[in-house]
């Protein structure tokens, strides 16, 4: 039962009610339109009352986690869910999560940001390959030759795409992870392995 919500402060407070209060959720994050709760037991119940309330368009049992789709306020939602949960790095530790769960969830967190970018980049790759079909010296064309680039860029980065997004999923230092990601992409590696 989705509605527009103005009061995140009731929600993110309901919805913490609902799963068994702040000593029962070991972790919180959100990705685009879900906010992601790993509790250390499922109340009975829980999963209906949290869709009922308005401003949930629905929740979802999956990988080891309680996920309450939200919708693009799901940012909102969740830094006030944050602030009443006032959780640490270490309160994962009392979740009972499986190594898969853990395996998926880490994979979920370094990709799901840059999907979008991904995404759009791919959709432009394809005008381009439709322009191309309809009229073929549209090649030659700067502005053609400057959105193929822009099209493939992400690609060619991913690896500091995923560096980036997956620095924050991990909590460690985001240049350093960039850094060593470059290194992947750096025009000399090659090289470097085919000698």
């Amino acid at each position: 039962m989705s509605s527009k919500v103005r009061d995140y402060e009731k929600l993110a407070g309901d919805i913490i009610a609902a799963v068994g209060g702040r000593d029962n959720v070991a972790s919180a994050t959100h990705c685009a339109t879900r906010l992601r709760l790993t509790l250390k037991e499922t109340p009975q119940g829980a999963k209906e009352k949290i869709s009922a309330m308005a401003g949930v368009i629905t929740v979802v049992e999956s990988g080891g986690q309680f996920q309450v789709v939200i919708g693009t306020h799901v940012t909102d939602v969740f830094a006030v869910v944050a602030g009443k949960l006032h959780l640490d790095a270490s309160a994962d530790a009392g979740a009972k999560k499986s190594p898969v769960a853990a395996v998926i969830g880490a994979i979920s967190g370094c990709v799901s940001p840059i999907v979008y970018v991904l995404a759009a980049c791919g959709l432009l790759q394809g005008a381009l390959i439709i322009a191309t079909a309809l009229a073929p010296d549209v090649v030659e064309n700067t502005t053609f030759q400057v959105l193929t680039y822009m099209s493939w860029t992400p690609f060619t980065y991913l690896p500091v795409l995923i560096a980036l997004a997956g620095s924050k999923y991990f909590k460690v230092d985001t240049l350093l992870a960039v850094l060593c990601c470059c290194a992947l992409v750096n025009p000399s590696w090659g090289r470097l392995r085919d000698a």
